[in-house]
């Protein structure tokens, strides 16, 4: 894997060594993970928001309730067989 420096504070390299040793890892993997989870919340975050404005608006939210975006079968896609 390719790496490269970063320049952080003191303060959140001294964060990122305590994790690693608490975790048993690396402070590299230690930052992967922390920027992973940062990600992972705001992809939640956006979505969230968008559906909240999708409630603002009555038509909308009447509209998606009523013709759901094939998750029903988007998710049992193959899961028949089993």
């Amino acid at each position: 894997m390719e790496t490269t420096t970063i320049r952080v504070p003191v303060e959140t390299r001294e964060v990122l060594r305590a994790i690693s040793r608490e975790e048993g890892i690396s402070v590299q993997e230690a930052t992967v993970r922390a920027v992973t989870l940062y990600r992972r919340r705001r992809i939640l975050v956006e979505a969230n928001e968008a559906y909240a404005r999708l409630r603002t608006d009555p038509e909308a939210s009447r509209e998606f309730d009523n013709d759901p975006p094939g998750w029903d079968n988007a998710l049992a896609d193959g899961l028949e067989d089993y």
